[in-house]
């Protein structure tokens, strides 16, 4: 714990790695951090979404504990509004916004509404719903996110699990060689075009049979608690545009997913940034 008090306070809204990274760093500095999530329990995507066989919980569990051992005050189960936004702002010398992309992108496609949504698939997988997955599951997305669903389709009764995506696959090569190694194939390149109820077409013809279709094509931050201001810009509608100082509206920094999609440990240094400029 900070040898010296400030007496400032900051709110924090998102318990995942960036919001996290930022609270650490703001609490060796002094302050009174409080951080907010809307789950049942703190360590956003670590928690939620990334297989337990990727990250042992055991560790995440002990990580999560040696952060609120130096007096951070972590609240689950707390969804911020609009309403509770504004009362976060006006009780806190800064507030730092990394809430993450929890909402899962897909493209206009024929037959979308058949799809399953990647995100909510692993989530449910993590919260031990043993969710029912197709004996022949198609996975749209070769990136890491779309192996995990591979492995977590497989963990849940899948009997072939085959992944299609329109360029080389992005994901790390041993998480490729782990889903391939459990009978898993990646289709490449695959234009997809319209999903029916007997499988998947790609814009050539080319059709890959399914049950079930899952899109895990990386996710959009949902950010509906913020206040309606033409100050708060965003890209392409969605990730918030930050200032040079990681500012969105004054006293308000960004961190992480809300600001592009990135791994683990851009979300960490991200945090570090925000909590710089928050502590300024």
């Amino acid at each position: 714990p900070p040898a010296k008090e400030t007496g400032k306070r900051i709110a924090v809204i998102g318990g995942g790695m960036a919001g996290l990274s930022a609270a650490w760093q703001l609490r060796k500095k002094g302050h009174t951090v409080t951080v907010y999530d809307d789950a049942p329990s703190i360590g956003g995507k670590l928690e939620q979404v990334i297989p337990r066989g990727r990250l042992m919980h055991s560790v995440l569990e002990s990580e999560i504990k040696r952060i609120e051992s130096i007096g951070i005050n972590l609240v689950s189960n707390f969804r911020v509004d609009k309403e509770k936004f504004a009362q976060l702002k006006d009780l806190s010398d800064a507030v730092i916004v990394a809430t993450g992309g929890h909402k899962s992108r897909f493209f206009n496609w024929e037959g979308k509404e058949l799809l399953t949504m990647g995100l909510d698939f692993l989530k449910k997988v993590n919260r031990g719903e043993n969710p029912k997955v197709g004996k022949r599951v198609v996975v749209i997305g070769c990136g890491n996110s779309g192996m995990d669903t591979c492995r977590a389709a497989f963990d849940m009764g899948a009997e072939s699990v085959v992944a299609v995506d329109v360029q080389k696959p992005a994901a790390f090569e041993n998480e490729i060689e782990y889903v391939e190694s459990r009978g898993g194939k990646l289709v490449w390149p695959f234009f997809t075009e319209k999903i029916t109820e007997e499988g998947v077409y790609a814009n050539d013809g080319t059709f890959i049979p399914a049950d079930e279709v899952i899109v895990s094509i990386g996710e959009s931050p949902i950010l509906d608690y913020l206040p309606e201001t033409d100050e708060i810009q965003k890209f392409r509608g969605s990730w918030l545009i930050t200032k040079a100082d990681k500012s969105i509206i004054p006293g308000v920094f960004a961190a992480g997913d809300v600001i592009k999609p990135g791994r683990l440990t851009d979300a960490i240094g991200d945090g570090i940034k925000a909590a710089h400029y928050a502590d300024q």
